[in-house]
């Protein structure tokens, strides 16, 4: 029980991150952003370079790291984007992926929250958010 205890937090502290990154990227107000909002940017980037990661090992068995964080993660948004994006190619999937990163990477150096594939950001992150919650429904803690 205890194990169920510790995923469904683990899976619930994702999900405020996804909280977090839609709130930021939905906001439209933010001239510049702050410290904490950058922050928040960053764990985004450290999300997709996880999912990257994940595909990475699956497709090159190349096993480095942290490969069990990478894979729930990998899994997770393929998962998210399956269901909102039906009959989606791993060539759709990457350029999402792909879309996403540049956005976060280029908000983050510009200090502030860029319109270009924000759309796409967006979607990708709220796929993820819906997967998380589908995820811990699942879980039986009695």
């Amino acid at each position: 029980m205890f194990d169920k205890i510790i995923e469904l937090f683990s899976i619930l502290g994702k999900g405020f991150l996804m909280n977090d990154i839609i709130r930021l990227l939905n906001n439209d107000l933010y001239i510049s952003i702050n410290e904490e909002q950058l922050n928040t940017l960053k764990q985004a980037l450290n999300y997709i370079e996880l999912i990257k990661k994940g595909k990475d090992i699956i497709v090159s068995k190349n096993i480095i790291g942290d490969i069990d964080l990478a894979l729930e993660i990998f899994n997770i948004t393929l998962n998210a984007l399956s269901h909102s994006e039906k009959n989606i190619t791993i060539k759709e999937f990457d350029q999402i992926i792909g879309m996403s990163e540049e956005q976060i990477k280029n908000s983050i150096e510009s200090k502030k929250i860029i319109e270009e594939n924000k759309e796409i950001s967006l979607k990708l992150f709220e796929s993820i958010r819906k997967q998380l919650y589908k995820e811990a429904e699942k879980i039986n803690i009695m």
